[in-house]
């Protein structure tokens, strides 16, 4: 399998406030903006600076407001091949909520555990690169 953990969301109603409390106390390093959706972003902060992992500040709703759904995934797990990891997943009874979908992000898709607990497969993809043959 090629899974990792990236990102891991925060949902703040007052996205700046949140940012500068971890830059402050956590000494983070404020890595950029991403574009969650069409109408909503996020920021990243960089927790190692030795590895990718990132907390993802994104506004509180806005699941609820994009995507029809609530703001209840835990972790979103990268992965290179997210069609691969999600059907190895669904055969071994992993639990989706949805086919994988096409985001600003990239490709996504959810599932849940049985106890309940929500996560995200993440493939990233730049939709605006030129592919070439």
């Amino acid at each position: 399998m090629s899974l990792s953990i990236k990102y891991i969301p925060i949902y703040s109603k007052d996205v700046a406030t949140e940012v500068q409390f971890f830059i402050q106390y956590f000494n983070l390093t404020y890595a950029g903006k991403v574009q969650l959706t069409e109408k909503a972003e996020g920021v990243l902060l960089k927790l190692d600076a030795n590895k990718e992992l990132y907390l993802l500040i994104m506004p509180s709703g806005f699941l609820a407001d994009n995507l029809n759904h609530p703001d209840d995934f835990r972790i979103i797990i990268h992965t290179n091949d997210c069609l691969k990891e999600y059907l190895l997943m669904k055969d071994s009874g992993i639990e989706f909520d949805e086919r994988p979908q096409h985001q600003p992000l990239g490709l996504t898709a959810r599932f849940k555990l049985s106890d309940g607990s929500q996560y995200m497969l993440l493939e990233e993809r730049n939709y605006n690169e030129l592919y070439v043959w």
